[in-house]
Formats: C-alpha cells, sequence, structure tokens
C-alpha cells in the first residue's frame, strides 16, 4: 500500500490538501471531511495538523522515523498571521494558548522538513502552498498532484480564505 501523509499547522489547509490528494487517488469524493485517515487496498492518506492539542485522538509525529512510514509526505503552508487567526476563531479560542500551539507546530515542521531534507538521500519531500494554489489555481494544483505521481489530476477549487483575517490600513 503506498502511503502519504498530509501535515501542516493547524487551519493551515491541510484537509482541503488531503481531500484533493484522496480524491484524485479515487479513494473517496471529494467530500470527505479530511479528518484522520482514508484508505483503500491500493492507497492511505493521513492528515495530520500540529500541534496536537490533549483532546486530540492523533499520534504524535516522531520527526525522526517518520520517513519510515510513509512513501511521501507533504508539508502544507499558509500565511501564518491567517492560519493563526483562523486556529482561534475555530480551534482554540484561548489566544496564548493558540499563539503557543502555532509556534510549537512551526518548531515541529522545520524539524521535520531539515530531517527529511538532510538525512533521506532520494527521499522526496512535497511542499503545498495555499496561497500559491488560491493564486495560480489549475496550473499549481495540477503540477503538485503530478508530482506526487498523479497522471490525469482533477482540479478542485482552493475558496478564498484568507481576506476575511486581513484589515485595510
Amino acid at each position: 500500500m503506498y502511503k502519504i501523509l498530509v501535515i501542516g499547522l493547524e487551519s493551515s489547509c491541510t484537509k482541503y490538501v488531503a481531500r484533493l490528494i484522496a480524491f484524485n487517488l479515487k479513494i473517496v469524493p471529494f467530500s470527505w471531511d479530511g479528518n484522520d485517515t482514508v484508505f483503500d487496498d491500493r492507497f492511505l492518506v493521513r492528515h495530520r495538523s500540529i500541534p496536537w492539542g490533549h483532546e486530540s485522538r492523533q499520534s504524535p509525529i516522531d520527526v525522526k522515523t517518520v520517513h519510515r512510514d510513509y512513501d511521501k509526505i507533504v508539508i502544507v503552508t499558509r500565511d501564518f498571521n491567517c492560519s493563526l487567526l483562523s486556529k482561534i476563531k475555530d480551534h482554540q479560542p484561548e489566544v496564548s494558548i493558540a499563539r503557543e500551539e502555532h509556534a510549537q507546530g512551526v518548531v515541529i515542521l522545520r524539524r521535520l522538513s531539515r530531517h527529511l531534507s538532510k538525512n533521506m538521500c532520494g527521499y522526496k519531500l512535497h511542499y503545498f502552498s495555499y496561497e500559491t494554489a488560491y493564486i495560480m489555481r489549475t496550473v499549481y494544483v495540477r503540477r503538485f498532484l503530478r508530482e506526487l505521481g498523479i497522471s490525469s489530476p482533477i482540479y478542485q477549487r482552493c475558496k478564498e480564505i484568507n481576506a476575511k483575517h486581513i484589515k485595510e490600513a
């Protein structure tokens, strides 16, 4: 079974990317909520937002051994302040805790990226940027999916989600 991990800060569009991949691998319809894991006899797509809160059922990621469990790892990024404001609105209303968790998540992602880049000869780490996907749309998303080995990718619209967090001066 071919396994893909989609990981990023909470509210960074990891669910969108997990759904996009699973949909294009024909595991589930795009309406799958993107939570946790979905698989069939050929593929597994797992979604993880970091860091993990005390109520989460998700197990933590061991930065140094995660590559043993997955064939591809996708790190999802989004504007830091927009993802933090989304996190506060949707996941952690206590601002100081949300900021601390976001900062911890950044450390985890940096360690993961650095470890995989330095130590994994021939291992392909993938990055997905929400802002680039929103601006470049089909071109970017299809290119990203092809890099994952999906030969005939189907684009799923990437909604504008940052505007509500950006105030005019």
